[in-house]
């Protein structure tokens, strides 16, 4: 069966959906995308996690550290600014691994430092604050902090500590090998930024504390972000990504993903419209209408040639599609064969034509009923018995049933012998279809040693002009006084093509136009009236 026939059949049917032409490969190349975004957001996500642990961690040493110096500073006061108490202020410094500097506090004054020794006079708090280009920002938990390029000072009672801004990079972002990360160390209540590091710049800080976001869609202005806070500190650690997924990727390969989704989405759309439109939905209509008895049987006279009157019939099989329209036997027997689904067609055929045929009237009259039986479905175990249960079923003759061998393939002769003589000795009848195509030859003769040899009705037509086909029949005609075996001529449609069958077979049995189209059951009953 050729696929562009079937096609053929639903064309009407693409003719109303040719959007999905570019649809279904542009939805499949967004899903491509999408589905990189998220891998990628997912792997970035886990990575800002990790990074953002790694930083809040070191913010709580910090804030840990710094609580402690100042507790142990203040908690001795004896000689104040004395070298002892620098000397004590320095053990207190190396203590720790984040305090880089630590002094003394007097009434708002910064009177002496480890690393800068006693300041004479005094130095205002916010002097020293401007000394080192830093801003004071107040915490809420009492603490002073500074905000600064490089140093960071916190000071509480008589306590002043440095810390320097660096050690929020101990995790290196590079190593990442991610683009638009940072983050922001900020007082929880107040929002007010306490430190910011990586690529702050890039995004306003206020959206960032504020937002909420879709992590996962690859939208233009969003991005991703981890949250972490401790309320004893009363601080939050934010760290973010603004080029989250796809935006990592250089235009080149974004460009590239599109392709391979739109060349995706085609191939899926090509077995789409296979699966919908294709030889695989003719396949699967095909089936649904033998498993719903959509096929049905019509019925041709035969008729002797020498009196014009009924010999039997040739039980057709016939299929209107809702959609598809009157589907030619041709097309969806080939389509049956291929499938192999033309066991189950013939079995529920030959139950209808049965069923339709047992009436007195046909079954008495000795009138015979040609079934065409595919050879796959003649060599199978249990069509023997299933044949022969439908007949006793509905009291049909053996001799009045005719198996049309329809099918030629290169089976083992002797099997296929073995089969045919089965039925033959049970009384049935054996025809060969289509004689003189294809492989229907002597051999096949001697094969099935048929009661009837059909001549296939492309010769019959022949005899109206001068062909090759036209001389093929006049050998056939020589050949057939040899063979003790009924004649019948398919296709006979003029008045000329049955006086020339008639001088040189006048035996014969034909069908075709000229007599009687195919019958539906009551219109067959009624031809049969009028024929007796």
């Amino acid at each position: 069966m050729s696929e562009v026939i079937i096609n053929s059949f639903y064309c009407h049917l693409r003719a109303k959906t040719k959007y999905i032409n570019w649809i279904i490969p542009f939805c499949v190349c967004v899903c491509v995308v999408f589905a990189v975004h998220y891998v990628l957001v997912h792997r970035e996500l886990k990575l800002l996690e990790s990074y953002g642990d790694s930083a809040f961690a070191t913010a709580m040493d910090i804030g840990n550290e710094v609580d402690h110096s100042i507790r142990i500073a203040n908690s001795v006061k004896d000689d104040f600014c004395s070298s002892s108490d620098i000397r004590f202020l320095t053990e207190v410094m190396f203590a720790y691994e984040y305090i880089v500097d630590v002094g003394r506090v007097d009434n708002g004054h910064v009177a002496c430092t480890v690393k800068l020794g006693s300041l004479t006079p005094p130095v205002e708090l916010g002097t020293y604050t401007i000394k080192h280009k830093e801003k004071l920002i107040q915490q809420d938990n009492g603490l002073s902090a500074k905000e600064a390029s490089n140093i960071r000072v916190f000071s509480k009672g008589s306590v002043i500590v440095s810390v320097n801004d660096m050690f929020f990079h101990n995790v290196d972002l590079s190593s990442l090998s991610l683009h638009g990360m940072g983050g922001i160390l900020y007082n929880k209540q107040t929002k007010q930024v306490v430190q910011k590091f990586g690529e702050v710049s890039e995004i306003d800080v206020s959206s960032l504390l504020g937002k909420q976001n879709f992590n996962w869609l690859p939208l233009p202005n969003n991005f991703l972000e981890h949250r972490e806070c401790n309320d004893d500190y009363n601080i939050c650690l934010v760290v973010f990504q603004i080029k989250p997924g796809i935006y990592q990727l250089d235009l080149f390969l974004i460009v590239f993903l599109g392709l391979i989704g739109f060349s995706i989405g085609k191939l899926f759309l090509w077995k789409y419209k296979d699966y919908y439109y294709g030889q695989q939905a003719f396949t699967r209509a095909l089936s649904h209408a033998i498993n719903n008895n959509q096929i049905y049987p019509v019925y041709q006279p035969k008729v002797h040639l020498s009196n014009g009157k009924m010999a039997g019939v040739e039980a057709l099989a016939r299929w209107h599609d809702p959609q598809l329209g009157q589907i030619s036997p041709e097309i969806f027997i080939a389509a049956a064969e291929q499938s192999l689904l033309i066991s189950k067609l013939t079995r529920k055929f030959i139950v209808k034509v049965f069923d339709d045929l047992n009436n007195p009237e046909f079954v008495n009259a000795g009138y015979t009923v040609s079934i065409n039986i595919a050879i796959s479905t003649l060599l199978e175990e249990d069509f023997f018995d299933f044949i022969e249960s439908q007949r006793i079923k509905t009291q049909q003759p053996t001799e009045n049933i005719i198996l049309e061998i329809t099918e030629r393939s290169s089976a083992d002769f002797k099997q296929m012998s073995a089969y045919a003589k089965r039925f033959s000795r049970a009384g049935y009848k054996i025809s060969l279809d289509d004689f003189g195509t294809g492989m229907s030859n002597l051999t096949w003769i001697n094969t099935f040693e048929p009661n009837e040899i059909k001549i296939d009705k492309e010769f019959t037509q022949a005899i109206d002009c001068d062909t090759l086909n036209k001389l093929t029949l006049e050998g056939i005609f020589g050949l057939l006084e040899k063979f003790n075996v009924h004649v019948v001529f398919e296709g006979i449609e003029t008045q000329v093509q049955l006086n020339y069958i008639l001088q040189r077979s006048p035996q014969a049995i034909g069908q075709g136009w000229l007599f009687a189209k195919p019958l539906e059951p009551s219109a067959l009953f009624d031809y049969i009236e009028r024929d007796g």
